[in-house]
Parts: C-alpha cells; structure tokens; sequence
C-alpha cells in the first residue's frame, strides 16, 4: 500500500484538551486516524513510544518537551507538525531544532492542516509561506562576518563534517555529496547523523539555520530555495521533498 493511500494514524498533543477536541473535528477518517489526544509532554512521549504514529500533531509549547528530540530519532516513521499560535521566529526556530517537518497556524484551515499532514507523510516539508518568510529572513539577517559566532572546535567538528555542513546547506543531496567526497552514501549519512547528535538537530532545514547563526557558512538561502520551492499549493503553503 501507498503511502497516499494509507490512512494517516495522527497523535495530537495540546497543553488544552479542549483544543485537541477541536483539531480532531477537522481530522476526519478514512484518510485520517487519530490514535490519541495528550496535554502533557510525558504522556507525549509514552504514547509516542507505545503507538508510533505517522504523525505527531503538536503545539509549540509541547514541541519544546525534553526528550521529543531523541524520540522521533528512534521512531524514524514518526514524523513531527507543529503548531504555531503565529509566526514568531523563535517558535520557527523551536519547532526545526525539535525535528519539524510541517508548521501550520492554529488559526489555519481544515484543509491547510490536512495539506500539511499528507504532504509531510509522504516524505516533503510542509511549512507555510509566512514561516519560509521569516526563516528566510533570519537567514539573510544572519552576517556570516559576525564575532559572535561558535568556533567549530567548541563541537568538535571534524574538516570532512564541515565540508559536508557546507554541500547539504548549499542544496547538494546526499548523492551528490559522495559524489563529490569519492564516499560511500552510508559515509555520508553517517557523518550527518554525527553532526545532527553534536548539535541537537534532526534534518537539514536546522542545519542550515544552525550553521548560518554560528557562522559556519555564507550562503544561507541556497537550500531553503531548493528545498521549499513552491508548487502551485493551496492557501500559502509550499513544499519541498525530504530526503
């Protein structure tokens, strides 16, 4: 079966019940299932664990829950959308450290919230347009001139994982990095997970907003453009294939 032809099995995690209530009325079957509403990050995390759903459907504020970050790493079909009250560009920051693939507004549509679940269970991002905007100016703010960078000892980075921060924030796939390097693609992935456990990230659209703020690159926008170039989709969204 497809993955566009699975029912989509969704937990929701609101701090206020009522609120998870009123997503689930929007979240209709057969496509998809909603398999639990929590209000805690422990429970979050328990159910997560028991039920590994395709899609964990979360406020900000829970996103931020220690230990969300480690789970979806050992759950790697779970598949983080966060929900956002609105586009603030510390809460954007949050939900891609915490593993984002998806961001939708609370104060979105049904059929927005449904867009971004299916997009983001068949393997793109979903993130909407005002949220690209923010990133993508944060990005460009970001002088890779400045002082108050960290330096790459202060992570223990290794020459060949910065080479590589540099490829995969400049667009290039994990094929064409090995290409490159004359490495094996298992290299590679095994050099990203590395430099994603040093610094707390878990895909690549962190990485680069990782490397830009701590000045390990210059070229910011590059992969943005890549990754999330818009392609005629409903009510602002754009989307962009995961890899």
């Amino acid at each position: 079966m497809s993955r566009e032809s699975q029912s989509v099995r969704v937990l929701i995690a609101d701090p206020h019940l009522l609120s998870c209530q009123n997503i689930r009325t929007g979240l209709k079957p057969p496509s998809i299932q909603v398999v639990a509403e929590v209000s805690d990050g422990s429970a979050l995390l328990r159910l997560t664990r028991r039920l590994a759903p395709h899609i964990l459907l979360v406020d900000i504020a829970l996103a931020k829950y220690s230990g969300l970050e480690q789970a979806l790493r050992d759950y790697t079909s779970t598949q983080l959308v966060v929900m956002l009250p609105t586009p603030e560009r510390s809460d954007i920051i949050d939900a891609l450290r915490a593993g984002a693939r998806g961001m939708v507004l609370k104060t979105g549509s049904p059929s927005e919230l449904l867009y971004c679940i299916h997009s983001v269970h068949c393997g793109k991002y979903a993130i909407g347009s005002e949220a690209i905007e923010v990133m993508v100016k944060a990005l460009r703010d970001a002088s890779p001139n400045g002082n108050n960078g960290v330096s790459q000892g202060k992570f223990a980075f290794t020459n060949r994982e910065i080479e590589i921060i540099g490829r995969i924030t400049a667009g290039l796939s994990n094929r064409q990095v090995c290409e490159e390097f004359s490495i094996s693609e298992r290299t590679v992935k095994h050099h990203l997970t590395r430099i994603y456990n040093k610094i707390g990230v878990t895909n690549r659209l962190a990485l680069a907003l990782f490397a830009i703020n701590n000045r390990l690159i210059s070229t910011p926008v590059a992969m943005l453009n890549q990754q999330l170039q818009p392609n005629r989709l409903p009510n602002g969204f754009s989307s962009g294939a995961a890899e």
